[in-house]
């Protein structure tokens, strides 16, 4: 009887996403080339790195370190990737939601994710509020916003942040 394929993988006992798909490819000669396309624009491993770290210092600017839980509710967008791959590499937690869930929804995640940050866009941030009424979830909301959105207590424009 034989056995099946062999392959010789070796996975390190520490692993950081950010680092593996960031922080190689630029590395690797290749922090030039495009990372992603989004509408008309591009951004290439190396952009996308910047902008992934000062998301990582921003979260944590707000305390957030190893194994605290954040909450994406953005569209996707190059914002979205950056806050993902940011809270990875600081050690936190990324979690997601979808941005055409009700306020209920929202006030459910708030509760079960316990989230200290969310990072929020301009088409949520209504129902991602009402969410987060009466809970002790989250401590803050980032708002992705391409104009000054209005702002409520513990909420913060992302834009100048970044």
């Amino acid at each position: 009887m034989t056995s099946g394929p062999h392959f010789d993988i070796s996975i390190p006992e520490r692993l950081n996403l950010t680092t593996y798909v960031l922080e190689n490819n630029i590395t690797r000669g290749r922090g030039d080339k495009i990372a992603v396309s989004y509408r008309d624009e591009t951004y290439t491993f190396r952009e996308l790195c910047r902008l992934t770290n000062r998301m990582g210092n921003i979260l944590k600017d707000f305390d957030v370190s190893f194994e605290d839980r954040v909450l994406l509710v953005l569209q996707d967008s190059p914002m979205w990737l950056a806050g993902w791959f940011g809270i990875m590499k600081i050690g936190g937690v990324a979690t997601h939601a979808y941005t055409y869930l009700k306020e209920d929804d929202y006030r459910y995640f708030m509760e079960y994710v316990r989230p200290k940050v969310v990072i929020a866009d301009e088409t949520t941030l209504e129902k991602v509020r009402a969410g987060a009424r009466g809970s002790r979830y989250p401590k803050a909301i980032l708002v992705a916003a391409e104009t000054s959105p209005k702002l409520e207590k513990d909420e913060y424009h992302l834009g100048p942040l970044v």
